[in-house]
């Protein structure tokens, strides 16, 4: 089976479920997001932030049938019917993997749904577990584009992708539970952003939200 672990494909991908070598070796270009280059992709793959989320979360997740957790699918619906189509995902094992998944889910049901991977840097998995390497692979292969910030890793290449995808959504859907570390940081910067948080952490946010609309 063919391995993202070092280069995964960077730009859109018409036919997702067509995967094939090329497209695993294809190396990101030379641009280095530390160097404050602009992503050449950017420019021929826009989104229209009016319509797009980003996802913020914890690496360690407790029991995936946590109800909190699985308010995700409810408020993904909820988010369609407002005129949501774009996903941003960071990529990161737990959360970011995890609402991947949901999203794959609610495009079975809307194709005009996206799922949109905003990798850090090209070899983010490179020393994952091998069960782990191949969730994200198989997430990489379904989603409709990869967007990737860095060749590779560089101190502060996290935080850059977390501010990436917070500037080019109007939403913020967390799963914070814990108020340290990354996701904290993300929830953070999106709200000095005005971009709203949506923490499905907080009981009963999810018809909260239905409720004020």
């Amino acid at each position: 089976m063919p391995t993202f672990r070092r280069f995964p494909w960077q730009g859109p991908r018409n036919h997702p479920e067509q995967a094939n070598a090329a497209d695993v070796l294809r190396q990101p270009p030379s641009f280095n997001a530390a160097d404050g280059e602009v992503d050449p992709y950017e420019l021929r793959t826009r989104t229209n932030r009016e319509h797009t989320v980003c996802f913020t979360g914890h690496r360690v997740l407790g029991k995936t049938d946590d109800p909190a957790l699985s308010q995700l699918t409810e408020l993904l619906e909820l988010l369609y019917t407002q005129g949501y189509r774009d996903f941003l995902c960071g990529g990161a094992l737990g959360f970011d993997l995890y609402a991947a998944e949901r999203v794959v889910e609610l495009r079975r049901m809307h194709p005009d749904v996206r799922l949109i991977f905003c990798l850090p840097c090209a070899d983010q998995s490179s020393k994952w577990k091998k069960a782990d390497c191949s969730h994200y692979e198989r997430l990489l292969y379904a989603s409709d584009e990869t967007r990737v910030l860095s060749p590779r890793y560089y101190d502060g290449c996290m935080q850059a992708r977390n501010a990436y995808m917070v500037d080019r959504s109007y939403l913020c859907v967390a799963y914070m539970s814990r108020l340290h570390g990354g996701t904290l940081s993300t929830v953070r910067y999106a709200i000095s952003q005005d971009v709203p948080v949506i923490n499905l952490a907080v009981p009963g946010v999810v018809e909260e939200y239905r409720q004020s609309f």
